[in-house]
């Protein structure tokens, strides 16, 4: 932290004036950091959650004001606001959000990740993480800061319609299209010397057998058209 105590910029002749929140204050040196904002108006030094930000004129996003000084001298009247934030860290490195809820979705988003891997939430051992989904929402304003790691996804929920039913169930990613051929003719007794094909539902795309159906980037919850075509076909 800034020693606000010694610093070694000579004091101005006329106090400079500048607003915090909205109320107007006047300082003698040409520059002030966060740190001497934060005495002036009695804000806590160490708050994590409270982020001090300059109000710049838009287009432009307003400035967060961490270690370099703000110089007051400028022609215009310098305009700071304090914002609450909530503090997360996506693989180890830290993030703020302005919300009291974020969802599995705006953490990957915010931490570029593919929204085809999944998320954990660091859970306290000998406990297991927890797996978030995409349109899960997770509270950030609990005590503690969430901690959110993200895991090359290993399983796909696929929804499988065929004539005789419907399967729903996780599958590893690496298997080919012909093995999960293979998977449904052993769950729903098809014949073994039959013909069969997989499409995407809703399209006439037929799946290739030879591909990994992680190679489709299919999300959760993707429903599959499995077909008998017969054994003459």
């Amino acid at each position: 932290m800034k020693n606000i105590n010694n610093t070694s910029e000579t004091t101005n002749r006329e106090p400079l004036p500048f607003t915090v929140n909205g109320k107007l204050y006047h300082w003698s040196k040409q520059f002030i950091y966060q740190a001497e904002i934060r005495e002036l108006v009695g804000a806590p030094q160490d708050s994590l959650e409270s982020k001090l930000y300059l109000a710049i004129q838009r287009p432009w996003e307003d400035e967060l004001i961490e270690e370099n000084p703000v110089n007051l001298a400028r022609p215009e009247i310098e305009h700071f606001y304090f914002k609450n934030v909530l503090l997360l860290t996506i693989n180890g490195k830290e993030f703020v959000w302005e919300k009291q809820y974020i969802t599995g979705k705006e953490i990957k988003v915010l931490g570029g990740i593919s929204l085809e891997d999944e998320l954990y939430l660091s859970i306290r051992k000998p406990w297991e993480d927890e797996l978030v989904e995409n349109d899960e929402q997770i509270n950030l304003a609990r005590p503690g800061i969430e901690h959110f790691v993200s895991k090359t996804r290993k399983h796909v929920k696929l929804i499988i319609q065929t004539p005789k039913g419907k399967w729903e169930n996780a599958f590893n990613v690496e298997i080919s299209v012909q093995d999960l051929i293979h998977l449904v003719l052993g769950h729903f007794q098809f014949a073994a010397d039959g013909n069969y094909e997989l499409k995407i539902k809703g399209t006439t795309e037929t799946l290739e057998k030879a591909r990994t159906i992680g190679s489709y980037n299919f999300p959760n919850g993707q429903v599959l058209v499995f077909t008998d075509l017969g054994k003459g076909a």
